[in-house]
């Protein structure tokens, strides 16, 4: 099928990634594959502590897998938030706790992070802020943001060029479910 590359550089420049079914093709068509094995989830994992810093539960670097809850996070990003960063184009009812991870890159870095949730559906983002110990609210400027908010595991690649970049990984779910999830971050040269 040759379809999609002939078309998919007039569908990106017209900004069409940003409509949900399309945007589930474009990214059959770019599928980023995983390096590190897949563990399944523990259902019953539970995560007792709260964030450590305003709304972070904790830095994360290349090669981590971090195994989480959203219980116990905070619930300090929402529909308006995502709606109006750009990161989904519609309201999802994202109210509930969520987790949120700060990752630093280097110049010229790329980063594959995978979500995998085995006891509900839980959706990723990513979302380009120099925390300093203050989270971006609605009336900040997000210059970049990422997400897989489709049903099952989520993958988003974020990348650096020339200078490097700190992100906030956050892992929500739609109408407040809360449950457990394992986030694997893989890193590489963006050159």
């Amino acid at each position: 099928m040759r379809w999609p590359y002939l078309v998919l550089p007039v569908l990106l420049l017209s900004g069409c990634d940003q409509i949900p079914a399309l945007r589930n093709i474009l990214h059959k068509v770019n599928r980023i594959e995983r390096q590190s094995d897949r563990e399944d989830v523990d259902c019953d994992l539970k995560n007792g502590r709260g964030p450590r810093d305003g709304c972070v539960t904790k830095t994360v670097s290349c090669g981590d897998t971090i195994k989480g809850n959203t219980a116990g996070g905070r619930a300090n990003f929402e529909d308006e938030f995502y709606v109006a960063k750009y990161c989904v184009p519609s309201h999802n009812g994202y109210y509930g706790n969520e987790r949120v991870y700060v990752l630093e890159l280097p110049p010229n870095t790329g980063a594959n992070i995978f979500l995998d949730t085995d006891c509900a559906d839980l959706d990723l983002f990513a979302f380009r802020w120099p925390y300093d110990g203050k989270c971006p609210t609605p009336s900040h400027t997000i210059s970049e943001c990422e997400a897989d908010d489709d049903e099952g595991d989520g993958v988003v690649h974020i990348e650096t060029v020339n200078n490097p970049g700190a992100y906030m990984i956050v892992v929500e779910g739609k109408a407040g479910v809360e449950a457990p999830f394992h986030l694997t971050v893989e890193c590489g040269s963006s050159r």
